[in-house]
């Protein structure tokens, strides 16, 4: 199985690298690193991660990285709809 990421995911992902190579680019690199090593995890194991039905009905599941979570369909191919810090409000945040 693979991933395919939604185009709100790719915007949160360059969002958060530019903020952090503002400060750290080598921190950048790493984490964009960790997160696209995870998103191939997804891909073979779609069902990773949890629900959230204290923020969403719809079919999602949530697989942290650090303090970012990555927002994810279970299909084929994985559907990476977001990516989020875990610090901030993510009933307002999701899709």
């Amino acid at each position: 199985m693979t991933y395919r990421l939604l185009e709100r995911a790719d915007l949160d992902i360059a969002e958060i690298l530019d903020f952090i190579a503002n400060f750290d680019e080598a921190a950048a690199d790493r984490l964009n690193r960790q997160i696209v090593r995870a998103f191939a995890i997804l891909g073979d194991s779609p069902m990773l991660g949890h629900t959230r039905t204290d923020l969403t009905t719809q079919d999602l599941r949530f697989w942290p990285v650090r303090h970012w979570l990555i927002v994810h369909r279970g299909r084929n191919p994985v559907e990476i709809v977001a990516v989020l810090d875990a610090r901030r409000d993510l009933f307002s945040l999701l899709p």
